[in-house]
């Protein structure tokens, strides 16, 4: 926490928000009104970016049509409306009321591994990364729009997140302050952001010499892993049903900025529990097998939406 309360003082101090800083030469991203646009030179590329990303929305099983790009000028054009995943469209260029949803939550949100726009601690997005939901990108390997970044810094602490989808372009949420908007930009804005130098923006492991690096990951969505290995026992249900509850309800008061005193104390009993419950359960053992990345789900959970709570 101490450590992104620094990075995102220095980011303040040096972004102005406008929105040209976020792209390079080849393609840019600009909102008219609730249509997005690619914007570049060359509809070769412009086509090849909005196929990286239909490519990423139908990886998340959203539908990706197909639309057509325009020159006049020497400027060319290519809608993205409905090429992009729903929470892309819906939050591009976008900024919340309140202190809290920041660079990891927006990865994880995207990938539909979390439901809900809040806080996420450096805790949770490493334990997810480490779960049976993703899986490190192999040296070599190719990677895929929809990828996870995980950005880390030489102690392999968790510094920033954001979603791959190509050369050109990424996905990202560059700190948890309200002023920060939610943007397509270009990758190496993000790592240049971060002081990642350029031979450890792809490593794998552990890796010497880096004072920080980034690790590709590929993942599931929460949707699917439940399919494939769905909730054993009764009491899990219940617990998890809860803390989606309580997990919306944080959500709702964070997008609106409205959240009373007595609300906000509810849910961090509400929290309290689940949390001690879920902590107990892992300790003594007695659960199903199948359900312990559940139980490790909740103990995250609740530390990060105490957190948002803390920040509300």
């Amino acid at each position: 926490m101490k450590t992104l309360i620094i990075l995102i003082f220095v980011f303040l101090s040096s972004f102005t928000f406008a929105q040209s800083n976020l792209f390079n030469q080849h393609v840019s991203v600009k909102r008219e009104g609730q249509r997005i646009f690619l914007q570049g030179k060359d509809c070769k590329v412009l086509d090849s970016e909005a196929m990286a990303l239909a490519n990423w929305t139908r990886s998340i099983k959203e539908h990706a049509p197909r639309l057509s790009c325009v020159c006049n000028r020497g400027v060319c054009k290519k809608e993205i409306t409905v090429t992009v995943p729903d929470f892309v469209e819906a939050y591009q260029f976008k900024h919340v009321t309140t202190d809290g949803p920041n660079c990891w939550n927006a990865t994880l949100v995207a990938a539909k591994i979390v439901p809900q726009v809040r806080y996420t601690s450096d805790f949770e997005m490493n334990f997810w990364m480490h779960s049976p939901l993703c899986k490190e990108r192999k040296a070599g390997e190719a990677l895929q729009p929809g990828d996870i970044i995980a950005i880390r810094n030489s102690e392999h602490n968790e510094v920033h997140g954001f979603v791959h989808i190509s050369d050109n372009l990424s996905f990202s949420k560059n700190g948890y302050d309200k002023r920060i908007p939610y943007s397509l930009q270009d990758p190496n804005v993000v790592f240049d952001t971060y002081d990642v130098p350029k031979n450890c923006r792809r490593a794998n492991g552990r890796p010497k010499g880096c004072s920080a690096y980034a690790i590709y990951y590929s993942c599931m969505s929460m949707e699917e892993y439940l399919k494939k290995n769905p909730i054993k026992e009764e009491v899990t249900q219940a617990a998890y049903k809860h803390m989606q509850d309580a997990e919306c309800k944080i959500s709702e008061a964070v997008l609106s900025g409205k959240g009373s005193d007595e609300l906000k104390t509810l849910i961090h009993a509400t929290l309290d529990i689940i949390g001690e419950f879920a902590y107990d359960t892992l300790m003594t053992g007695k659960y199903s097998p199948e359900d312990k990345v559940i139980w490790q789900a909740l103990v995250h959970k609740s530390k990060s939406l105490k957190d948002q709570l803390s920040l509300m």
